[in-house]
C-alpha cells in the first residue's frame, strides 16, 4: 500500500528537522489506532464538558467501517428523545463552519 504521511517538525537528530512528505510503502493499521485513539480522547472530553459545565451530551460516531461507537453522559435515548423534541437548536455546525472558524485564510 503507497502512499504519503505528512510530518511536522520531527527530530531526526539533535539538530536536524524534517518538514514535508514521506513515502510509505507498508500495509499499516495507522488509520485505525488513530481513529482507536482519538475517539476515546473524544470522549473524554465530552465526560469532562458534561461534569465540568453540568450538561447532557450524546456523541454519535460511526468509523470507516461503519461501526457505531456511542457516548452518552446520561441515558442516551433520553438525550435523544430530547433532541426530537426540539425543531430549531440554538447552535448547528458542520465542517465547513469549523474549518472557516479555525483557519480563516484557506
Amino acid at each position: 500500500m503507497g502512499g504519503y504521511i505528512y510530518i511536522y517538525p520531527i527530530l531526526y537528530t539533535p539538530r536536524r528537522y524534517a518538514l514535508g512528505k514521506y513515502p510509505v510503502s507498508c500495509d499499516c493499521d495507522w488509520p485505525q489506532v488513530t481513529f482507536t485513539k482519538r475517539k476515546f480522547g473524544l470522549m473524554k472530553k465530552a465526560y469532562e464538558l458534561s461534569v465540568l459545565c453540568d450538561c447532557e451530551i450524546a456523541l454519535i460516531m460511526f468509523s470507516s467501517t461503519n461501526k457505531l461507537f456511542q457516548y452518552a453522559s446520561t441515558d442516551m435515548d433520553h438525550v435523544l428523545l430530547k433532541y426530537t423534541e426540539y425543531s430549531d437548536p440554538h447552535e448547528s455546525r458542520t465542517n465547513k463552519d469549523i474549518i472557516e472558524v479555525v483557519y480563516p485564510f484557506y
